[in-house]
């Protein structure tokens, strides 16, 4: 049996949805969550080694983030003007501002 394929678009929009929903449903659930870390307990445990966990998973996707970003601005910049000026400009252009000599 195969299931009908749904469009990539309509799995974006059902997945911010679902997002939407939960994040709602997270924030509602809050206060609970609040008197439970009030009351202490075993409960009060788990919960906090989630949002410590929770916390530093965030961390360490947000500085992946940062140290892949750097390196695809800059190679998409080197690209970018190579395809502009094509390799004999960038020879030329190298020739002229560090004074090398390339044979003709």
């Amino acid at each position: 049996m195969s299931r009908p394929k749904i469009a990539l678009h309509w799995q974006i929009l059902i997945g911010m949805a679902a997002g939407l929903v939960v994040g709602i449903v997270v924030n509602l659930a809050g206060a609970p969550i609040d008197a439970i870390l009030e009351a202490g307990g075993p409960a009060a445990g788990v919960l906090t080694f989630v949002a410590k966990l929770n916390d530093f998973i965030g961390d360490l996707f947000r500085r992946g983030l940062r140290f892949i970003a750097v390196p695809i601005v800059l190679f998409s910049l080197i690209f970018g003007a190579s395809s502009l000026f094509g390799f004999v400009a960038a020879r030329q252009l190298t020739r002229h501002n560090h004074g090398a000599q390339y044979p003709k």
